[in-house]
């Protein structure tokens, strides 16, 4: 598979923070953050959910229930 031009934006822009040293600690801050993030947040376990529900009241007289569905 050929490799992307060096002069295009996105490896320009990207190119130097790869190579660089905050890159790796960066990306660990950023998982350690999300695993903070994940432990943290509370959580129910039955959660209230409203959902929203419409009831249709049909009157047939003489219609059976198959009928009305």
């Amino acid at each position: 598979m050929p490799s992307p031009p060096d002069n295009s934006r996105i490896a320009s822009f990207v190119g130097p923070f790869l190579s660089s040293y905050p890159a790796p600690i960066l990306l660990f801050l950023a998982l350690a953050l999300g695993a903070l993030a994940i432990t943290v947040t509370p959580r129910e376990e039955e959660p209230q959910i409203v959902v929203p529900m419409a009831d249709v009241i049909v009157d047939v007289p003489g219609a059976g229930p198959g009928e009305v569905e």
